[in-house]
């Protein structure tokens, strides 16, 4: 879960919002003039997204994007592929 305050409340408070992160599990996202400009995430958050973020290289991703978009890669609909690799989507998904 995500809660959002000020950069205002945050000084006032700072301690109560780190305490939200490390023994709720909380995440805060921090606001300047109605728009975020940082988050504040615990330890587990911090190293999914390190792990995350060495799993895929945004080099790759810009390749296949742009294979895509010029027609060198196929994309597939979600009952195409259920279709292809012989799958029924239960109902209501």
């Amino acid at each position: 879960m995500t809660t959002t305050v000020s950069t205002r409340e945050v000084r006032q408070k700072f301690s109560h919002f780190v305490n939200m992160v490390v023994y709720g599990k909380e995440r805060i996202g921090i606001s300047r003039n109605n728009e975020p400009v940082v988050f504040m995430i615990s330890p587990e958050d911090m190293r999914l997204l390190e792990a995350l973020e060495d799993r895929y290289d945004p080099g790759e991703i810009d390749e296949i994007l742009a294979a895509v978009e010029s027609g060198e890669e196929k994309t597939y609909s979600l009952e195409e592929a259920a279709k292809e690799l012989g799958v029924e989507i239960p109902e209501g998904e």
